[in-house]
């Protein structure tokens, strides 16, 4: 919630981020957990949560958010 917060002072104070202002916020306000979820459910798969908890997740979750955020 608190990334989602400085995203929307931005918005209300009709400010431009710089990039890495921008980049810090975005990372966690994209989704990006809850598109992979919803992938996951339309597969009827579970993951095993030493996959989906470890480290080759978390690079495919920030891959996929500088995809989306970009």
């Amino acid at each position: 919630m608190s990334k989602s917060e400085v995203e929307q002072r931005y918005v209300l104070h009709d400010d431009v981020p710089t990039f890495s202002e921008y980049w810090n916020f975005r990372m966690g306000t994209s989704a990006v957990r809850v598109a992979l979820a919803l992938n996951e459910f339309s597969c009827d798969t579970e993951l095993q949560p030493e996959f989906r908890d470890g480290a080759e997740m978390k690079q495919i979750w920030v891959a996929s958010n500088a995809i989306i955020s970009m």
